[in-house]
């Protein structure tokens, strides 16, 4: 668990763009101390890799002095990693073993599901519960470089890595009010190259699945049924979504595949947990699209609603696009959210 102190500072970095936001504790809420957003030239990341580090430390450390809200109060900082780059895999263990009889079992078993060498992989794992008398355990893990790159980029850009965890933690944590504790609820993450389906409940995230269908395909889609260059299909898209007949007949289809899949993870961790999906939340960028959630809706036979991570966070400006800084504000959050029921792995502390 870490806790950075009365501020906690989170880093969001994508393909297209990095963000900033640092938080304050306000009781039972959240005080947003700072917040920015700089876009990424094309090259400088693609899909979680950094492909030009020196260009990278740059922009953060130009978002840092000239395009926050207000000053930062601290130079220690969080990040998610993408799910793309990371393996998750829930372990079960005897009720017997203890935590450190746990940790110390880890290493032989993931080398049986890990497809990279773990060797030096950079690892965590938290304990969710029993199940049929065992211990189900959430493991997560990512290559040695991709670790050390992200730790070489931040110190460049002037700032210490404090916590690395999986982007769909963070998500939860920012989006995913709970109120019930035997409900479980699918978190349906739809960016630009692929959509995430995580399912969780109060004791951790049971199952993350990557669907290669998300923003990209539906320009795609729109620009063939449209006859339209890919940038203009994407402004169409974007302003239009499936209120336009022809845009919906062509992304329909795609739409049903993500349904398909979330019907299936659905189910797949309803067996395996013992509780039910009660309902869907919609976050990322592609998830504004106009008419998505009712399509969504008419598929999947479950109440859908659009994220909101700001439901917690005291702001006397929020930014134009609140949904996009869902990961950066989660990744604050937990950091000054010591009694949080839902724990956030942080893959530095095993290498």
């Amino acid at each position: 668990m870490d806790i950075f102190h009365s501020h906690a500072c989170g880093l969001d970095i994508s393909d297209r763009s990095v963000k900033i936001v640092e938080l304050k504790k306000a009781g039972k809420r959240f005080e947003l101390i700072s917040v920015g957003y700089r876009e990424l030239a094309p090259g400088i990341v693609e899909d979680g890799t950094i492909l030009n580090d020196t260009r990278l430390a740059e922009a953060i450390r130009i978002l840092a002095e000239k395009h926050l809200s207000a000053p930062l109060t601290t130079r220690r900082i969080a990040i998610a990693l993408p799910e793309s780059r990371t393996i998750r895999y829930t372990f079960t263990f005897p009720k017997r073993f203890t935590e450190k009889e746990i940790e110390e079992a880890i290493p032989y078993e993931a080398e049986k599901v890990v497809p990279f060498d773990t060797s030096n992989a950079y690892w965590d794992f938290i304990l969710q519960g029993e199940r049929k008398g065992s211990q189900m355990v959430a493991y997560a893990a990512a290559p040695e470089k991709l670790i050390t790159d992200y730790i070489e980029v931040i110190a460049h850009a002037g700032f210490a890595l404090q916590t690395a965890t999986l982007e769909a933690q963070a998500l939860v944590k920012s989006l995913v009010s709970w109120y019930n504790h035997d409900e479980l609820v699918a978190l349906i993450d739809i960016g630009a190259r692929t959509s995430t389906i995580s399912i969780t409940d109060q004791t951790g995230i049971w199952f993350t699945y990557s669907v290669p269908v998300a923003g990209n395909h539906f320009t795609e889609a729109t620009a063939k049924a449209l006859n339209l260059p890919v940038q203009e299909a994407e402004v169409k898209r974007i302003k239009n979504g499936l209120t336009l007949k022809q845009i919906q007949n062509a992304v329909m289809p795609l739409l049903t595949t993500i349904a398909h899949d979330i019907r299936k993870a659905a189910v797949f961790t309803e067996k395996k947990v013992g509780k039910k999906v009660t309902k869907v939340i919609l976050c990322g960028g592609s998830s504004l699209m106009p008419g998505i959630q009712d399509a969504l809706a008419s598929e999947i036979k479950l109440p859908i609603e659009i994220g909101n991570p700001w439901r917690e966070i005291e702001a006397t400006d929020k930014p134009d696009t609140p949904l996009l800084y869902a990961t950066v504000l989660g990744l604050a959050m937990r950091g000054l959210d010591s009694h949080s029921p839902h724990t956030m792995l942080n893959l530095l502390k095993h290498n």
